[in-house]
């Protein structure tokens, strides 16, 4: 099978079988008859086959098959006469050369390969690892802050959202409206649900003085961690699955949170409202966190406590775990799974959520319209009967 070489760059050699045409900005290319030993695309060696078609070429001047002037005579399967001097054959060391400097510092141009998942990687050489990915034990965990690391506190929240509209002379939200901002950031609550304003300046000093009200309504009062969050995340650690804390609160306060818990050494990436400019039910954060812990999408698991977290992770394409602590499992039924306490989810039960992974990447078979063998005509009572009728 004949080497194409058809749109390459200078002093490059492609190679697909016996016979080689090389793109040298078009000065120079190797007609039919000038062959090489066969040899695989994926192992062949650039600098042997310069050497190599080097000699092939000189060897052909010299013989009998060349003319006076230096070209190759026309010959079955070769397309046009074409010279090839000795400035040619230098011309083309260099631009060899020169590729072959740019191959080292650069590195040669990955084999293209398979795709054998949605987590395969065939630039990864290492065979092992790129096994590993395709097993379902390959997988980050995404977890939201408030409701599943430490307890709920939405109605602080509500009290000073109310507070903050009594101040600013607005009228107070309902509550259908407060329990749709519950895990928004409070720039999105303030310019996108409760409509007060629009200016970016105007948002970020309400938003600020919401947080001020919502830390003051805390009071002395602690965070608190959520039962069984040390035992899930001592499991996750213990089979090497990355976690990373998604959550809309601001940077100061989680991390502040986190090192008084002593929880900071258990996530590999904490994701604030500070890194993202929307959160849920917007996947922002959980698209930049699985890019933290350096997971594909399709392998995150979010584990939330509300519709808008599992609203979020399936449009980012990941799996979602609600946690059912404050109310009922059946408000949760859209998640993947629904569980009441961290600790009893095991790996088992992590993986089995991507136990149907290839049948779900699979492209639906499409659906052949059954054709009518044999025609019946059609007929009618009025057929039937005729002028009786």
């Amino acid at each position: 099978m004949p080497f194409v070489g058809s749109s390459m760059g200078p002093g490059t050699l492609q190679a697909t079988g016996a016979r080689v045409v090389i793109a040298s900005g078009g000065k120079l290319r190797a007609r039919a008859g000038t062959t090489l030993p066969h040899t695989p695309a994926h192992s062949f060696c650039k600098r042997s086959a310069r050497l190599t078609l080097r000699a092939t070429l000189q060897d052909y001047r010299s013989s009998d098959y060349y003319e006076d002037q230096g070209k190759i005579p026309e010959k079955q399967g070769s397309l046009t006469d074409f010279p090839f001097s000795d400035s040619d054959l230098d011309d083309y060391d260099q631009l060899s050369k020169s590729s072959e400097s740019f191959d080292d510092q650069e590195g040669l141009k990955q084999y293209p390969g398979v795709f054998r998942g949605v987590a395969d990687d065939p630039s990864i050489h290492n065979p092992l690892d790129r096994q590993n990915r395709l097993g379902c034990g390959w997988l980050g965990a995404l977890l939201e802050w408030e409701g599943v690391v430490v307890g709920d506190y939405s109605a602080e929240h509500k009290r000073a959202w109310l507070t903050l509209a009594e101040e600013e002379g607005k009228s107070p939200p309902l509550a259908f409206v407060l329990k749709k901002a519950e895990g928004m950031k409070s720039e999105q609550v303030i310019a996108e649900v409760l409509c007060w304003s629009r200016n970016p300046m105007e948002v970020r000093r309400l938003a600020q003085r919401k947080a001020e009200l919502f830390q003051s309504n805390l009071g002395s009062m602690e965070y608190q961690v959520n039962p069984g969050i040390v035992e899930f995340l001592q499991n996750m650690g213990t089979n090497d699955v990355p976690c990373a804390l998604a959550t809309s609160a601001p940077a100061s306060v989680v991390e502040t949170a986190l090192s008084d818990l002593g929880l900071e050494g258990y996530f590999t990436a904490i994701v604030t409202g500070d890194d993202v400019e929307r959160h849920r039910p917007d996947p922002d954060g959980y698209m930049y966190a699985a890019m933290c812990v350096g997971r594909v999408p399709k392998r995150c698991i979010v584990i939330g406590n509300h519709n808008s977290c599992i609203e979020a992770a399936h449009y980012a394409g990941m799996k979602s775990i609600a946690l059912a602590n404050n109310r009922p499992a059946y408000e949760l039924a859209s998640a993947d799974l629904v569980v009441r306490q961290l600790d009893e989810l095991s790996m088992v039960n992590l993986k089995q959520l991507f136990r149907m992974e290839d049948l779900e990447n699979m492209d639906e078979p499409e659906l052949e319209t059954e054709l009518e063998t044999q025609s019946f005509p059609s007929t009618t009572t009025m057929d039937l009967f005729g002028d009786d009728w």
